[in-house]
């Protein structure tokens, strides 16, 4: 318990955007989480087996690896931005 005050110290010493950032970051996973859970409800409710309900989370985490091991190195090669500009022109 004492280390979780003392991490909750540090976090109230952060600065104003660092802290918008840890709440999207929050509110993104959790919202991620709940669209899964959904979804895997949504699959068993359809009458899929339960193997092929989780055949497709793993396939969703591999994919996430896939695209997210080249964009780290794209990123320690050229900056930030650049994938990060990526990402949202595919988003769109």
């Amino acid at each position: 318990m004492m280390a979780m005050r003392s991490y909750a110290r540090r976090v109230l010493g952060f600065r104003r955007n660092a802290k918008l950032y840890l709440v999207c970051t929050v509110l993104r996973s959790a919202t991620t989480g709940l669209s899964a859970l959904v979804f895997n409800l949504y699959l068993l409710s359809m009458g899929f087996d339960a193997s092929f309900v989780g055949l497709t989370s793993t396939l969703v985490a591999a994919a996430s690896v896939v695209s997210c091991l080249p964009a780290g190195l794209i990123a320690a090669e050229s900056g930030e931005n650049v994938p990060c500009s990526l990402a949202s022109w595919a988003c769109a």
